[in-house]
């Protein structure tokens, strides 16, 4: 049976485990959406957007992007 489960690690990053999962990809979209939230709420920056991406910068001045 497929299973997943998300939480928080011991530096408040979010961890996603799925076991025995027919569709990853919806998953996988969940995650980056999770991680997109939590950089942007920790200071980060929009950098660019447009219909296939999203493109973000952390605290660090890290660019981070998100392909659809």
């Amino acid at each position: 049976m497929p299973s997943l489960r998300i939480s928080r690690n011991e530096q408040g990053r979010w961890r996603v485990e799925a076991n025995g999962c027919c569709d990853a990809r919806s998953y996988r979209r969940e995650y980056e959406r999770a991680f997109l939230v939590q950089t942007l709420r920790e200071g980060g920056s929009l950098v660019d957007w447009d219909a296939l991406q999203v493109s973000v910068r952390d605290r660090k001045g890290r660019v981070h992007t998100i392909v659809a």
